[in-house]
């Protein structure tokens, strides 16, 4: 809810909802990072979205320029990385190579999403926004994988 709320104050309702849906989806075969507690997981979350939306305001033609290239460097780096195993959720060795394969189909499929949107609009909100998802995944996967 907060992510929305943010989304309708800065003007990128629909936006949020890309980035939301592909976080989230993202997010649930990754894992990543998690906060100790669910206070600290809103606080973290907000802040984080927060920073990525004024980020993207000011630099989204920048983002969008190599967004390609950004898109291998952050997919590349999460199926290297994906899932990471927490305490807050353990998975089964069988669950890790399901979870593997799955991370690989959903990277592929954001890269083919952010390359139509590129050729058919390069200068697509949406288009930053499904990358700094993305991003923010894997910068998750990046401190969970060194915090453990």
């Amino acid at each position: 809810m907060c992510f929305f709320s943010i989304g309708y104050i800065t003007g990128y309702l629909l936006e949020t909802f890309v980035f939301y849906f592909v976080f989230s989806y993202l997010r649930s075969y990754t894992n990543g990072y998690h906060c100790k507690t669910r206070a600290g997981c809103i606080i973290l979350s907000v802040i984080t979205y927060l920073f990525a939306t004024l980020f993207i305001k000011k630099y989204f033609l920048i983002i969008n320029k190599y967004s390609v290239l950004l898109m291998i460097v952050f997919g590349l780096l999460i199926i290297k990385i994906a899932p990471i195993n927490s305490m807050q959720i353990c998975f089964s060795k069988y669950e890790i190579e399901q979870h593997k394969v799955k991370v690989r189909r959903i990277v592929f499929l954001i890269f083919i999403i952010c390359s139509i949107i590129f050729i058919v609009d390069p200068t697509s909100l949406y288009l930053a926004f499904v990358l700094s998802a993305v991003f923010l995944d894997m910068i998750s996967l990046i401190v969970a994988k060194f915090h453990m």
